[in-house]
């Protein structure tokens, strides 16, 4: 893990959302299951870098245990569902099953970057031994869970906001406009919500960026299906 920051960009929504597909349509499933897990890594690969580029952060465990613990886990798989239900007790126990192999890594990394850094009383907190005690914070004491919680429930409703420009091809000019000015407003709040007050809103256009580059990726492979030049793009969505 590298903890730097990324550039500040304008957020700006491309033409292509609104040619994305409609819910209950056939194509909606395998391009938005592209979608969902493009802007679940991204999530995972920016936030904790942008919060902790200054590495005396890491002193408030009550942010850095969750927030390294998310960073450590990978984005929900399935060929059906598009995220974590944090209700959902089989679903969250393989969360945690998946998550803590990456999350030893991670905290031997940042163990490491803040030594060398010379803060020896905060890389206390992040011992690699200190591992099994750290996942079971998180995992079960109510402040530390409640907001790994509150990110799987804001990455659904990242997620969610990209859905409702699906269909929208056939919108006249204004109505696009209302869209895409609703829809910038609906991704900043839940970013500046995201994380214990945390704005993260910074991290918006590369999240953005993430998730239409799925988006033109589905949409091309959609192409090519419809040419007759690849097999069966459903397959894909497994």
């Amino acid at each position: 893990m590298h903890l730097v920051t990324n550039n500040i960009d304008f957020l700006v929504l491309d033409d292509c959302w609104f040619s994305a597909p409609a819910e209950r349509t056939p194509r909606f499933k395998y391009t938005f299951l592209k979608i969902s897990r493009a802007l679940h890594q991204s999530l995972r690969d920016t936030l904790a870098p942008l919060l902790f580029s200054d590495l005396r952060r890491l002193s408030d465990i009550g942010d850095g245990y969750p927030l390294l613990y998310y960073h450590a886990s990978r984005p929900y798989h399935s060929k059906t569902e598009f995220y974590y239900d944090v209700l959902d007790p089989a679903k969250m126990d393989k969360f945690f099953r998946l998550a803590t192999p990456p999350f030893r890594e991670v905290v031997a990394n940042v163990w490491t970057e803040l030594k060398a850094a010379g803060l020896d009383d905060i890389a206390q907190l992040y011992r690699p031994v200190s591992v099994d005690r750290i996942v079971a914070t998180v995992r079960t004491q109510e402040r530390f869970r409640r907001r790994l919680n509150q990110m799987l429930v804001s990455e659904a409703h990242l997620f969610s906001v990209l859905t409702r420009l699906g269909g929208s091809d056939h919108c006249p000019p204004k109505a696009r406009a209302r869209k895409s000015a609703e829809f910038i407003q609906d991704w900043n709040r839940i970013l500046r919500r995201f994380y214990a007050g945390r704005d993260f809103t910074a991290a918006g256009p590369a999240l953005l960026r993430a998730a239409t580059i799925a988006l033109e990726t589905a949409q091309r492979r959609c192409q090519d299906f419809d040419e007759g030049l690849s097999g069966d793009f459903f397959e894909e969505a497994a």
